[in-house]
């Protein structure tokens, strides 16, 4: 922090650095390039602002990026020496303490991880999802960044004021919406009991503390030099006592690259914006209000200069980022069980036959048979469902009311 002015009037001597920006890198060559742009920004504010606060050296040796080790970092899955992640004993890696976190982490959908993490390591997503029994398998690989900044933020007396990341927008489907569900607590929807993940204890979370001895001996263990060890994870009932609050949300955002300054539009053959849609979220320990930020209307998303307009609510925020009525939280009526159903429905492109496999299937069939597929064996029908009673008139299996 700045000290004090030497005289009234005066200007306080600077007191931001780098090595107040932490950060967790698992591409080596980012971290480096992550450290050299902190350093450069730094210098030029220097220079513009308070030239003659540049000491000698320029900039003393990091630590911020990766506690400065020279290597990757994984933030989710603790790794061995050799760099591979520790499929045996899966666990969460330590990371350095912090006043506010904030991550663009990798988009990989739910249904992708084990594809995309295991092709190099098999059994990654295996590993991942038994280090964090509380992110659903099914969730987005950014859910497992969310749950560990919660995490954090409701333990007591941690540092962490505020945390916020920029995530797909599938943030607010099932999945990866019950990881949200989880943490508001009193401020939303109703939390499942947290289960603790693997490994973790008092060294584990935001701290210095030095790691178990199965931990990555390459990894920095003195992340965050001078800080205490953090409590164990909250007891049950204790989060319904501390939740979360959204104070900031943007539910559907579109991405959009770096436009150019002479405002053309970008030739076919050249990578135009990505086709992804984003949301972010900020959270803070307490029961606040927050300011939902909705998309009104989108034009020239193919174009450098994308126009966007937008509508802000204030209220509370729900895990669905919505303010309202909270519809994630309702529950199907008992009176309605076994009254309808939803039918046949398709799920996937393998149940639609194309009119060339109608043909091949025609050409297999028993000579006689009907249909397009022969036909399958029978089964013997269930005896008739007793009459249901909804409201004052019987209602069969069938769905018909009889007078």
């Amino acid at each position: 922090m700045p000290s004090s002015p030497k005289a009234p009037g005066g200007r306080s001597p600077p007191g931001i650095h780098p090595n107040q920006f932490l950060g967790l890198e698992l591409n080596p060559r980012a971290a480096v390039i992550a450290e050299l742009v902190l350093w450069i920004g730094w210098l030029r504010h220097r220079l513009a602002n308070h030239p003659d606060a540049i000491g000698d050296p320029v900039l003393p040796t990091l630590s911020n990026i990766n506690g400065g080790a020279h290597g990757g970092y994984d933030a989710v899955l603790v790794r061995r020496a050799d760099g591979s992640p520790d499929t045996e004993n899966p666990r969460r890696p330590d990371w350095p303490e912090a006043d506010f976190i904030v991550g663009n982490p990798p988009f990989i959908g739910g249904k992708d991880l084990r594809a995309r993490l295991g092709a190099e390591y098999p059994g990654y997503a295996e590993a991942l999802w038994a280090a964090n029994p509380d992110v659903p398998p099914s969730a987005d690989l950014v859910m497992h960044w969310w749950n560990r900044a919660a995490d954090i933020l409701t333990r007591p007396g941690t540092r962490l004021r505020r945390f916020g990341f920029v995530t797909t927008n599938s943030i607010t489907q099932v999945f990866s919406r019950r990881v949200i569900e989880r943490h508001l607590g009193k401020a939303g929807s109703t939390p499942s009991s947290p289960s603790p993940p693997r490994g973790e204890g008092r060294g584990e979370g935001l701290s210095n503390a030095p790691a178990p001895p199965t931990v990555n001996p390459a990894t920095p263990a003195n992340i965050a030099p001078g800080t205490a060890p953090l409590p164990d994870p909250l007891p049950n009932g204790e989060r319904e006592k501390n939740p979360l609050s959204l104070v900031f949300a943007v539910p559907d955002h579109p991405w959009i690259t770096q436009p150019r300054t002479d405002g053309r539009r970008r030739p076919r053959a050249e990578k135009g914006p990505a086709a992804v849609r984003i949301a972010m979220t900020v959270a803070q320990v307490g029961e606040h209000e927050g300011r939902l930020v909705e998309i009104t209307h989108e034009d020239a998303l193919d174009t450098d200069l994308p126009r966007l307009a937008t509508q802000e609510v204030r209220g509370r925020i729900n895990a669905d980022l919505t303010i309202g009525t909270d519809v994630t939280a309702v529950v199907p009526l008992r009176a309605n069980e076994g009254v309808c159903s939803p039918g046949v429905k398709l799920h996937g492109d393998g149940f639609i036959v194309t009119p060339r496999r109608g043909r091949g299937a025609r050409a297999r069939q028993a000579p006689g048979a009907g249909g397009a597929y022969p036909s399958l064996p029978q089964r013997p029908r269930p005896p008739p469902t007793p009459a249901r009673r909804h409201g004052h008139r019987p209602v069969r299996a069938g769905g018909k009311g009889s007078p």
